[in-house]
C-alpha cells in the first residue's frame, strides 16, 4: 500500500514543558524570519514625510541611503581612513560617513519603537544633509 493511502496516524498532544520550550523556539525562529524578510521594505520607508524640512533639497540626505549597506560601507570606509589604508580622500567624505552611519542607527531605532521616530526625524531635518 502506497504511503500517501495509508490512513494518517494520531499525532499526541503537546505532553511536557520540553515540547513546549521546543515549539516556542520554533515559533521564534520563524518570526524573526519573517522579521527579516520585511526589514529592508522598513528600511526603505520614509518615517518623517510630515516634518517640515528646510534642507534645500539638493544637500539633503534622502531617507533611503539609512541602510544597513550604506552603513556598513560607511563603518569600512571609516575604519580604512582612520587605519591609514584609504589616505586620499575629500574633507568632507568621513563627515558624511558619520551621518549615514547616525541615520541608519536612528531610523533602526525608530522602526523598533515609536519613542524614537522624534530622535530620528529631528536628525533628518536638521543634520541629514550632505557636506561638499
Amino acid at each position: 500500500m502506497s504511503r500517501f493511502l495509508q490512513k494518517p496516524q494520531k499525532v499526541a498532544p503537546l505532553s511536557s514543558a520540553a515540547d513546549e520550550g521546543v515549539m516556542r523556539n520554533k515559533m521564534r525562529k520563524i518570526f524573526i524570519l519573517i522579521s527579516i524578510s520585511f526589514s529592508p521594505i522598513l528600511m526603505a520607508q520614509n518615517l518623517c514625510d510630515k516634518w517640515d524640512n528646510k534642507i534645500a533639497n539638493d544637500m539633503r540626505m534622502p531617507e533611503s541611503i539609512f541602510n544597513h549597506k550604506n552603513s556598513e560601507s560607511s563603518n569600512k570606509f571609516l575604519l580604512n581612513v582612520r587605519n591609514g589604508i584609504i589616505k586620499e580622500y575629500q574633507w568632507y567624505e568621513p563627515l558624511n560617513a558619520e551621518k549615514i552611519i547616525k541615520g541608519y542607527s536612528l531610523k533602526s531605532k525608530a522602526i523598533k519603537s515609536e519613542n524614537a521616530i522624534d530622535d530620528y526625524c529631528n536628525f533628518i531635518v536638521k543634520e541629514a544633509f550632505y557636506h561638499d
